[in-house]
């Protein structure tokens, strides 16, 4: 269904490991990719990640960063 917005979008984790990104120009999937970031920090949270940091590393570098990017960090782990 088309999305409510041009702001709307996700990311679903699929059982395969594949990442489907859906946003306001379609679908995309993303097989095998080894992170994913999503959200307003996402660009410096993907270069803080391909320079080795943990994902907790790089939301905490996207919060310094960008200016949209705060509050707490919380995690899930599988």
């Amino acid at each position: 269904p088309p999305l409510p917005n041009d702001q709307t979008g996700g990311t679903i984790y699929a059982p395969n490991g594949d990442l489907i990104v859906f946003h306001s120009m379609g679908i995309e999937v993303r097989p095998g990719l080894p992170f994913w970031a999503d959200g307003s920090g996402c660009d410096y949270a993907l270069g803080a990640m391909q320079m080795g940091a943990t994902a907790e590393q790089a939301v905490a570098v996207a919060m310094i960063w960008d200016q949209c990017t705060g509050g707490q960090i919380r995690t899930i782990r599988r």
